[in-house]
């Protein structure tokens, strides 16, 4: 299944126009980008599912049980 996708996918690269389209259709903002290559969706949410973390943990008065699972799964999103 991959391979017949990395296939197709490879007839879009070869044609100039169709690359040229798929290229202005990712943002070109450096916020949305690793590298020079356009993040995906599931990257973006991640990033913004840390940052929620990072605040609540912030946050003062979490018990302390809560605030040790929240630190693990802070840790945790980097694996992601």
């Amino acid at each position: 299944m991959i391979r017949s996708d990395a296939f197709l996918l490879l007839n879009v690269v070869e044609d100039i126009t169709l690359y040229k389209a798929v290229d202005q259709s990712f943002p070109h903002n450096e916020k949305y980008r690793e590298k020079g290559f356009p993040k995906d969706s599931y990257h973006i949410a991640c990033k913004a599912h840390r940052t929620r973390l990072k605040n609540i943990l912030r946050s003062p008065g979490i018990d302390p049980i809560e605030k040790a699972l929240l630190k693990q799964r802070f840790i945790n999103m980097a694996t992601g």
